[in-house]
């Protein structure tokens, strides 16, 4: 019966609280219950230990063996969470950076290339435009001169018209006077028509004769008209000018 009370006083004494311990014999800090929540011996601290991260409120039982408290482990778990977040984040944020920076070289790329294309384009209608206008210019230079060969002999066919007597004859000229003027009408080689009692053109018009008139309103129109003038039709390009007969106030 001794040695059991013996027994009984070492365990209460397994606590490890020292010789300071005030508990007495109520003291229950033993090494399986470690401190009593009631123990005031100021040998060890009594709180769950878990920290000002602690959720468990009052049902702590990180002082229990038979309790495991997971506070520090689930802040744990969470700082990693947010550690492995944050990462994922700045990652993230560089690979829109990064994107951001080859957009902008693409737009830049784009701009200059559109640039080069407009350029390219500006500089071919330009190129179109030019080639336009030597094609005109040849066409007018070549009607020109094709006028210059052709004219001198429609002039004769028309002086032949005016002595031929013979019918048969005069339907013959008549056909290549004809076709003459059509040649001259595919070249855009056109007459001078209804001149005559129209203001005398120097630049249109060559006056070969001057006819005297009292009447004011006649001065300086034409009164007759003695050789065909023409045209290249659209435009003032003269291939030959007509000869004509001006008025001319006393």
């Amino acid at each position: 019966m001794g040695k059991e009370k013996n027994q009984k006083q070492e365990e209460k004494k397994s606590c490890e609280c020292g010789n300071n311990c005030t508990c007495g014999d109520d003291c229950n800090c033993t090494s399986e219950n470690k401190c009593n929540p009631d123990c005031t011996c100021g040998e060890h601290d009594h709180s769950c230990g878990c920290g000002e991260h602690c959720e468990c409120g009052d049902d702590c039982h990180c002082d229990d063996h038979e309790h495991d408290c997971d506070c520090e482990h689930e802040f744990a778990s969470r700082a990693e969470e947010f550690k492995a977040y944050q990462k994922a984040f700045d990652q993230f944020e560089k690979a829109l950076e990064q994107v951001d920076r080859e957009l902008t070289k693409e737009r830049e790329k784009s701009a200059r290339a559109e640039h080069l294309a407009d350029t390219y384009k500006k500089d071919l209608d330009r190129v179109k435009e030019r080639s336009k206008d030597i094609e005109r210019e040849s066409k007018i230079n070549a009607s020109i001169m094709m006028g210059e060969k052709i004219l001198p002999i429609l002039d004769n066919f028309e002086q032949a018209l005016k002595t031929v007597k013979d019918e048969n004859v005069m339907i013959g000229f008549k056909m290549i006077q004809s076709g003459i003027k059509n040649i001259l009408a595919d070249m855009d080689i056109v007459e001078m028509q209804d001149i005559e009692g129209k203001a005398f053109d120097p630049e249109l018009h060559d006056a070969v004769n001057r006819i005297q008139t009292e009447d004011a309103s006649l001065d300086g129109t034409i009164a007759n008209v003695y050789k065909t003038g023409y045209i290249i039709k659209n435009t003032n390009k003269v291939i030959r000018h007509a000869q004509v007969e001006i008025y001319t106030k006393n």
